[in-house]
């Protein structure tokens, strides 16, 4: 009751926030409805015949293509603009809020001289205004699209003061810079059982209220509190905090099975709070790289594919196939792993593969991803056919091509049907930007 007071204390003063911008919509205080989503129509990988047509549609495969976009000022019914022309279904089964919950142990204010103004409040989840606006009016930015059959996932990343994924429960790192020499206020690690179970606590009730259907892990940003020269890092490198090779991979190897067991914990207690499954996908770069195949947890066999839904490669521009002794995505099955991840939006996009055509570029990665069998893509940062029609053009396209005929180029590959843009009718951004047109 008293968590529940808080919580509706917390929703009015958002509320109150966001009248800056805009009225909160009636009833976006009250819980998700309980009426089941639409179940959303498999997106099946045509296996395609040396004279490229369709073989036989009983071996097809599945796909899931996610799209991150960084930057939580996007609207995500943007997302329902992209769809296949011959079967009208969605291009996007999911859409991962970037930078949409940071782990953090401090809140930070701005002052009068332009400098901030920091203070330890102990491990919890950051939503900046703009989050808070878009979570709190759900049913306008999310709902839609969960209603087309598409899953919202939030995600979380370190904060870059000090908390990392794998430095929840113990700190991976003890061995050579004991947890007591950069916390020496501290009478126990202060990211430790009874503070990481809190923040999965608030995971659970953004789960409750805002009716997402899982969380991403951008496994990035987690340098140690005050980095900088004669500091630690949260990731162990080369560096000089370990003599040996074998005492630096053993922390990463600590901080890979922190990461897992907090995966397993949010998964398990999401539905035993709520009664649903709660889809978790990974962004791996650091810790996440690190956790194991399987461990002995909670009295019984944990093992990875079980609890991470879909691992991706994070590094744009290349198709990466699963490969390294002791790195995570070495052991996802291939229909849980994505080695490709484009960047198709952002201000790297001139980094992104080109579509060319079907011998270069990003459909060759394609074609490979299809006949290795792996069952997921990531995509970065989409924006409206607008948008990129004006910014990015010199990074795509030649004369006459548009986003219509990127996409479609995978699509061909993919599913044997064009990309379709249909989104004239979506809004890009979410009411706070000076130049958002309103529907």
């Amino acid at each position: 009751m008293k968590g529940e007071k808080k919580t509706a204390k917390r929703l009015l003063a958002l509320c109150a926030a966001a009248l800056v911008f805009a009225s909160c919509p009636a009833g976006d205080e009250t819980e998700p409805p309980e009426a089941p989503r639409p179940a959303k129509d498999d997106h099946r990988v045509v296996k395609m015949n040396n004279m490229g047509t369709p073989d036989d549609p009983s071996d097809d495969v599945r796909v899931i293509n996610t799209l991150w976009c960084e930057g939580h000022w996007q609207d995500p019914r943007l997302a329902m603009g992209y769809q296949l022309e011959d079967s009208g279904k969605l291009f996007f089964d999911r859409y991962v809020d970037l930078y949409a919950a940071r782990l953090t142990d401090r809140d930070c204010a701005s002052l009068p001289d332009g400098r901030s103004s920091c203070r330890r409040t102990g491990l919890h989840l950051h939503h900046d205004e703009r989050m808070d606006y878009k979570l709190t009016n759900w049913q306008r930015y999310i709902k839609p699209i969960q209603d087309k059959g598409m899953q919202y996932l939030m995600s979380l990343v370190p904060s870059g003061a000090g908390v990392a994924h794998g430095g929840l429960y113990s700190w991976p790192m003890e061995d050579a810079v004991p947890w007591a020499s950069i916390y020496p206020a501290e009478t126990e690690y202060p990211f430790g059982e009874t503070a990481t179970q809190r923040l999965i606590d608030q995971i659970i009730e953004d789960a409750r209220l805002y009716n997402i259907d899982g969380i991403a892990f951008d496994d990035e940003y987690g340098n140690g509190p005050g980095a900088g020269p004669g500091r630690p890092q949260a990731y162990p490198n080369e560096g000089t905090y370990y003599t040996t090779a074998s005492a630096r991979n053993a922390a990463w190897e600590r901080g890979g099975r922190n990461m897992l067991r907090f995966a397993y914990e949010v998964k398990k207690q999401v539905k035993e709070k709520l009664g649903r499954d709660f889809t978790i996908e990974c962004y791996e770069i650091r810790y996440g790289s690190y956790m194991p195949s399987e461990m002995e947890y909670d009295g019984k066999r944990v093992r990875l594919s079980d609890v991470v839904d879909i691992s991706y490669s994070p590094w744009y521009g290349s198709w990466t196939y699963p490969s390294g002794a002791g790195l995570a995505q070495h052991h996802m099955p291939n229909d849980q792993y994505g080695p490709i991840s484009i960047d198709i939006g952002s201000a790297t996009a001139a980094s992104a593969p080109k579509p060319a055509s079907s011998e270069s570029g990003i459909v060759s990665n394609i074609d490979q991803h299809r006949q290795a069998g792996f069952g997921a893509i990531m995509y970065f940062s989409a924006v409206s056919r607008e948008s990129w029609k004006k910014d990015y053009p010199q990074n795509y396209f030649g004369t006459g091509n548009d986003p219509n005929e990127y996409f479609s180029k995978i699509s061909r590959s993919l599913f044997g049907e064009n990309t379709l843009y249909v989104g004239d009718d979506y809004v890009f951004a979410c009411p706070w930007d000076s130049w958002y047109k309103e529907n």
